[in-house]
């Protein structure tokens, strides 16, 4: 590890070899130690660093202290005890320098991403894994399994599903544990391979219960209750919900049981049984309001979906009056200053433009621009949406294809949705 930091540091100054080693070994011994092949000793490492002005640990012991203590902020991160971790982050902060230019380095600036990550500092956590790939042949194991999950997250958020289900994969092999298996069974979710969810879902369940890890556990329950729902198999994501409720008595997410209600709703919605979708949707919307008044507000984005989902449903229901009133209440909502000072889904933009033809017209599943709508969110569903998300509004596109006889159309979607157009005639 020294050897790579000691010719990134070399070269940063714009040093020779023979200015960095003169009087300390020779040109040579400097360029095996730089490649690797030699290590040096303490004695000689200690002048090397001295010339570049690098601070080394005072002992073993300290850089044993400090490993203990980059272990400790990964184990809270992944319990999603992020206070602790970014307390213990805070406490080394004033070795950073030192860190960064130590044995340590990869552990320190793994931690630095991921802390990145928890403040949405997306392109900063980017440029520090970029920053990584020289070293990944010198990495430990553990090093690797933090990289490769990093990574898989990465992918994750640029919709590259598949990318992110092979590294999670390469982190299994080194550490087969909950935190793997729950970031394994959410990207088979988001890339919509519900077979696969359900088989790593249920083993991540397992085994983070086993390891204590309560909110992580009931993380990949909703995971597992949305692929059971997306499969068809209502009953058992009812179960997976219901099993949520009493998981959530303690509140530890303090908006667990909006997330329960809101999505029992919309699996019921999108299995066509209104009358139960609107029952969940309302306790949600309750949860929703009460929040209001606490430290714990619901998101704009969870309020944009529960507000999409209460217009379907009462669209759904014939109930176009009220259907009307949340149409008005979702436009209010996306011209407000919380919204300008956010980048919304352009899908779940787009979804509001086609629902706010029903303004103008009672049924506008006939008029082109409807479908245009529609399209729009499908296609920008594919970019910035999981799986799930595309079988939702391709639903509502193959009902408007098929309203205005575009059969092949409405069956292409079927077809690349995996679901029977059939039953999508069905419900016209």
């Amino acid at each position: 590890m020294y050897g790579l930091l000691i010719k990134k540091e070399r070269i940063s100054q714009n040093m020779s070899q023979e200015a960095l080693c003169k009087g300390i070994c020779a040109v040579s011994y400097l360029s095996k130690i730089e490649n690797g092949v030699a290590k040096p000793s303490h004695e000689i490492l200690v002048k090397l660093m001295d010339v570049l002005g690098v601070m080394l640990p005072e002992s073993i012991d300290d850089l044993a202290f400090y490993e203990t203590k980059l272990l400790e902020i990964a184990e809270a991160i992944k319990f999603e005890r992020y206070d602790k971790a970014e307390k213990i982050y805070e406490s080394l902060q004033v070795q950073g320098e030192m860190l960064s230019k130590s044995p340590l380095m990869i552990s320190w600036r793994l931690i630095q991403c991921y802390l990145s990550r928890i403040k949405n500092e997306v392109s900063l956590a980017e440029e520090i894994l970029t920053a990584l790939e020289p070293y990944l042949n010198q990495c430990s194991n553990w090093q690797n399994y933090h990289y490769y999950i990093l990574k898989a997250k990465q992918c994750n958020d640029k919709n590259d599903f598949d990318m992110a289900i092979e590294l999670y994969k390469k982190a299994q092999l080194i550490e087969n544990d909950g935190y793997v298996l729950f970031g394994l069974a959410s990207s088979y979710y988001n890339n919509g391979d519900y077979l696969a969810t359900l088989k790593v879902g249920n083993d991540a369940y397992r085994v983070l219960m086993e390891e204590g890890n309560f909110l992580r556990g009931i993380e990949v329950s909703f995971t597992l209750a949305g692929a059971y729902s997306n499969e068809g198999q209502m009953d058992q994501a009812i179960i997976i919900y219901k099993r949520l409720i009493h998981l959530s008595e303690n509140e530890v997410h303090k908006n667990t049981k909006y997330d329960i209600y809101y999505n029992i709703g919309a699996t019921y919605l999108m299995n066509d049984e209104n009358e139960l979708a609107l029952k969940y949707l309302k306790m949600a919307l309750e949860r929703f309001e009460a929040a209001r008044e606490t430290a714990y507000q619901i998101g704009l984005y969870q309020q944009l979906f529960l507000t999409q989902k209460l217009i379907l449903c009462y669209l759904n229901l014939g109930n176009l009056e009220l259907a009307r009133e949340w149409i008005v209440k979702a436009n209010q909502i996306l011209v407000s200053d919380d919204a300008k000072r956010k980048t919304i889904y352009q899908s779940l933009r787009y979804s509001f433009e086609w629902l706010s033809f029903y303004l103008m017209s009672d049924n506008p599943i006939h008029n082109p621009d409807f479908l245009s709508a529609i399209e729009r969110t499908y296609l920008a569903s594919k970019r910035d949406s999981h799986f799930g998300f595309h079988m939702m509004y391709g639903h509502y596109l193959i009902q408007a294809y098929t309203a205005q006889r575009k059969y092949k159309e409405a069956l292409n979607v079927s077809n690349y949705l995996r679901v029977s157009w059939k039953t999508e005639l069905s419900t016209i």
